[in-house]
């Protein structure tokens, strides 16, 4: 395949332009807010927790954390496995 010389300035106008968009900051990146992400997973626990409205299993600092954050409400696994706990 012959490629032309505009059609290789082309692409490499193309390259460049894009690079040179991706390397420069958003112009609101300061006004944005930081996030603190901490995803908690655990493989067999059910939503047995006093945040999901259990009320005889006590767990009064995931539900201080579970109300200051966000919960899952309909989390599914595409591949549910129980494994034996290593220890």
């Amino acid at each position: 395949m012959k490629l032309t010389l505009p059609a290789c300035l082309f692409v490499l106008l193309l390259c460049y332009f894009s690079l040179w968009q991706a390397a420069s900051p958003p112009a609101s990146a300061a006004q944005r807010p930081g996030y603190n992400i901490l995803f908690i997973a655990l493989g067999d626990l059910r939503p047995e927790l006093g945040c999901y409205g259990n009320r005889l299993i006590k767990t009064p600092n995931i539900d201080r954390l579970a109300s200051r954050g966000a919960r899952f409400e309909q989390a599914y696994a595409q591949y549910p496995l129980c494994n034996r706990d290593e220890r």
